[in-house]
């Protein structure tokens, strides 16, 4: 039973006859039309796997069907194969710039026909199931995106509401400890410098979740030309009251080369580094920050003269939550993971080099100033 309909449009007899012969012994449907204008009937009412479109006929012609076809794109249209004795280069280029899918010239031998006829059904099978795949995968890409944008919302809500909470503990626990000091009670006074100190770790990890969020969100980066030890000061204002110990000595480099980025998202790279140096410093601590050259990038870091970090861990350093063994690394893992997210958006990268009991060096690299 023939199942594949083809659509045959020539005016003369004798040349719709002999095709349609050909295509029935082949095993497919075939319908036939006198002119240009009668074929479109038959397109607009019907579904065919092909055309086979004669040029020269009187009313509308093979021309006059692809120019309207070409400018009525209202539904799905077949390949549309042009059979003619017309095969001079210009008629053959001017029907594929309407639309035409090939030309064969009149008279067709059956066995090119056939070959033709088989070629262009299965591209055009294979041409609609990739179509309908990439719309699928749309579908799907619109889906992931809607639900990335509901987990977006959920999480900017869920941490906002955790960050007034805690905001509630940090104040309550400070006036706790004021008092309990003031009344003679350590004992109460530890505990609660022990539940201010989970806050400010909690604090830390919500203030990272929000900020990996909003660099998720940014397409478009803002560039602009960066002065980086300025940026390093800054970076040392913020982290330098929170810290618990007394900061020995913090050396400056001289003579940073000016980068290109984002100046809150470097402030909050060198915020990180610097607070790490802070935490896992030597006793008594010395930290040195600096940036010097490194072909077309800068290159930035924040040296420290803690124990180290060992080789084996150093590879974990960047891997979003990871945590090293050692007690005195915890903490590292979803801040470095964050930095090397901006680092790598501002088209720069991010590193480690530690020797046992010589400190560690973290660095990141940004595009020059020009």
């Amino acid at each position: 039973m023939p199942t594949t309909p083809i659509l045959v449009i020539d005016d003369n007899f004798v040349n719709r006859h002999i095709l349609q012969k050909m295509l029935t012994k082949a095993g497919y449907y075939v319908d036939t039309a006198v002119d240009g204008m009668d074929g479109l009937r038959c397109i607009e009412s019907k579904s065919y796997a092909l055309v086979l479109l004669d040029l020269m006929m009187p009313n509308w012609d093979g021309y006059d069907l692809l120019t309207h076809l070409a400018s009525q794109r209202t539904f799905s249209l077949p390949p549309i194969v042009i059979v003619s004795a017309m095969d001079d280069m210009e008629s053959v280029i001017r029907c594929l710039e309407l639309g035409a899918t090939d030309h064969l010239p009149k008279p067709v031998p059956e066995s090119l026909l056939l070959a033709k006829v088989k070629t262009i059904l299965t591209v055009h099978k294979q041409k609609r199931q990739l179509q309908d795949l990439v719309g699928r995968l749309n579908e799907k890409n619109q889906e992931l995106a809607r639900q990335n944008q509901e987990l977006d919302a959920f999480a900017y809500t869920v941490a906002h509401n955790l960050k007034n909470g805690l905001t509630s503990i940090s104040l309550f626990a400070e006036l706790i400890q004021e008092e309990s000091f003031e009344a003679g009670y350590e004992d109460i006074g530890s505990y609660v410098m022990r539940i201010l100190e989970s806050h400010q770790d909690m604090q830390t990890t919500i203030e990272g979740l929000l900020l990996l969020a909003r660099i998720r969100k940014v397409a478009d980066v803002p560039q602009e030309r960066l002065d980086v030890k300025g940026l390093a000061e800054q970076a040392y204002q913020r982290v330098a009251h929170t810290q618990q110990i007394e900061v020995v000595s913090v050396i400056w480099e001289e003579d940073w080369p000016l980068a290109v980025g984002y100046e809150p998202w470097v402030v909050e790279v060198l915020s990180n580094y610097l607070s790490n140096a802070f935490k896992y410093g030597g006793r008594p601590l010395e930290v040195r920050v600096g940036g010097d050259r490194d072909g077309e990038f800068g290159r930035y870091w924040v040296r420290d003269n803690g124990e180290g970090i060992a080789a084996g861990d150093q590879e974990r350093l960047f891997v979003p939550f990871e945590r090293l063994n050692q007690v005195v690394a915890e903490g590292h893992g979803l801040g470095l993971a964050i930095v090397q997210r901006i680092v790598e958006r501002l088209g720069g990268k991010v590193g480690v080099d530690s020797v046992m009991g010589e400190g560690t060096v973290f660095w990141f690299t940004l595009p020059l100033a020009l």
